[in-house]
């Protein structure tokens, strides 16, 4: 006997049939000897093994890259198949009892178990996708200029493009911290204990060579505008000055996925990620050398297939 009931998947109701409730009649078991027969045995395992063949058979084609169909499209499919099959089963060998067809059936199902293994991690193609993110900063120069300006912290926001295993990342990251002791620039001086204000705006290219279930980890190389600015607020409605340059940066994006939703269409993923860089800045940022960082909550929609 079986229940149905309704489970929504990502935005999708799908009909699932939960565990089988069985009730055991010890008057007609197997621990009767009298009705004992090691052919029902051998029935069982052959059906339990022409549905593992099947499975595989799903998921090996939902997996395929050149696939256009819906998971519920090859649900139904190959459902169907196991159904067919399994009725012939049941006719030819008399369910069971007649065991010359019984071994040619465990045979056929064998060697076609032999010839079909489960798809591995690298046939399953995330083909595009989009995210959005958000989450706090951390940079800090790395040369002198760190003995003038202490390290800034912030917020970020941002989008990123998927196609395959490619990945464009566009952010935008601004903060703030102080300075540590005088700052010289122009005619005038940035005192010592001043805010000063950071803003970045940067494009990312990298590419996936890590991407578990849960893990993933991506290379990425890009550029980006860097700016520093001070304004003296001891003078009312006073400008701010500011330093601006191109910056070139690499760093390594760390994600960490909480949860994973699929459905019929691809997977929509949460995740945390980490992204560590180094940056370059040759223009009139006081620091040429920077480290930063960015801790992301990122939601993110995949297309497979």
């Amino acid at each position: 006997m079986y229940q149905t009931e309704k489970r929504r998947v990502a935005w999708n109701t799908v009909e699932k049939i939960s565990t089988p409730v069985v009730a055991l009649d010890k008057s007609i078991s197997w621990h009767n000897l009298d009705r004992t027969y090691p052919e029902a045995l051998r029935y069982d395992q052959l059906i339990f093994d022409l549905n593992e063949l099947y499975y595989r058979k799903l998921l090996t084609e939902f997996n395929n890259p050149n696939n256009n169909q819906s998971y519920s499209q090859l649900h139904n499919f190959y459902h169907d198949q196991l159904q067919a099959r399994w009725r012939e089963i049941l006719e030819e060998t008399d369910q069971g009892m007649d065991t010359t067809m019984l071994r040619v059936y465990e045979n056929e199902v064998s060697a076609d178990l032999d010839n079909t293994s489960y798809p591995t991690s690298a046939d399953r193609k995330k083909f595009w996708g989009i995210s959005y993110f958000a989450g706090v900063s951390f940079y800090s120069f790395m040369d002198e200029a760190a003995i003038t300006f202490r390290p800034a912290w912030g917020f970020n926001f941002g989008t990123e493009f998927y196609y395959r295993h490619h990945v464009v990342t566009l952010m935008m990251a601004s903060g703030s911290g102080r300075l540590a002791q005088d700052y010289l620039y122009g005619l005038k001086t940035w005192p010592k204990g001043d805010r000063f204000e950071h803003f970045q705006v940067t494009a990312d290219y990298g590419y996936t060579i890590c991407d578990g279930t849960t893990f993933g980890i991506t290379p990425c190389l890009g550029f980006g505008l860097e700016s520093i600015e001070w304004r003296d607020r001891s003078v009312p409605d006073s400008k701010s000055e500011a330093l601006e340059g191109l910056m070139a940066r690499a760093g390594l994006e760390i994600n960490f996925k909480f949860r994973r939703r699929i459905d019929d269409e691809g997977v929509i993923e949460n995740s945390l990620v980490l992204r560590p860089y180094i940056a370059y800045c040759p223009g009139d940022i006081p620091g040429k050398w920077l480290f930063g960082a960015h801790l992301n909550y990122r939601l993110s929609a995949h297309v497979m297939k």
